[in-house]
């Protein structure tokens, strides 16, 4: 089964970034972590990169 999160984050710069998040649990096991940051939300959804992870 897999999980995902997205956060929002503020850099020391005052930029807002967001962090997507993807677990891949397997057994009651994590068996794969991935997190990658983007610069605007709907980039999250357009990249495939890491849905693809939870996907397989």
């Amino acid at each position: 089964m897999a999980f995902n999160a997205i956060e929002k984050r503020k850099t020391t710069s005052g930029e807002t970034r967001y962090k997507c998040r993807v677990r891949v649990k397997f057994n009651g096991k994590i068996i794969h972590n991935e997190s990658k940051t983007f610069s605007k939300k709907p980039s999250i959804r357009k990249k495939e990169s890491i849905g693809s992870v939870a996907a397989a």
